[in-house]
């Protein structure tokens, strides 16, 4: 930009695509497996499929596109409790994994599920806490400025792990492969 500000630029390119339909493609195979009645991608010409072959055959053949296929964002919330007791909870309060003195987790996961709205500014809040608090221990530890590999594992609609530095934000980016399933429900 003429003011020097930052674009965003985030190309669609083949590899990208590719794994959008390999993950619109594993998840059609586990939502069936799992026993959905139908499901539909999240994709702009697809339809409600309701057998794996049936889902496979149209997914393989979808275009991958800009502005057909969809790649989004989540925010992965829940799966690392914390808790002072290492039997309720997978982090300290600090943000410490109980099993690993040296693993922070500084992100959403630290919820206990997800909070209903955008937790931008919440994970904003408590990642800021937790690394003002992991500065503190290093430089008190006489290792200056380092820095603390986080691990993070959050429960969204699947499952999502990353890694990340203790101090980030550690918003989780999804693949954009979004599926709505129906599953059969005993009467």
């Amino acid at each position: 930009r003429d003011d020097g500000t930052p674009v965003l630029d985030y190309p669609l390119t083949g590899t990208v695509l590719d794994g959008a339909r390999r993950a619109l493609l594993a998840m059609a195979e586990i939502q069936f497996a799992a026993g959905a009645l139908a499901v539909q991608p999240v994709h702009e010409d697809a339809g409600e499929y309701t057998s794996w072959r049936q889902a496979r055959t149209a997914i393989e053949a979808l275009p991958m596109r800009a502005l057909r296929t969809r790649v989004v964002s989540a925010h992965v919330m829940g799966g690392c409790a914390l808790s002072p007791d290492p039997h309720a909870g997978v982090v300290r309060p600090d943000g410490v994994l109980h099993a690993l003195e040296n693993v922070s987790v500084h992100d959403g996961a630290l919820f206990p599920t997800s909070i209903g709205a955008n937790p931008q500014l919440s994970i904003y809040g408590i990642t800021s806490r937790l690394a003002a608090g992991l500065a503190q221990r290093l430089a008190g530890a006489g290792t200056g400025a380092g820095t603390s590999a986080g691990t993070s594992a959050g429960t969204g609609s699947g499952t999502s792990k990353g890694t990340g530095a203790a101090a980030g934000t550690g918003n989780a980016i999804g693949n954009g492969a979004a599926h709505t399933a129906r599953r059969a429900t005993a009467t």
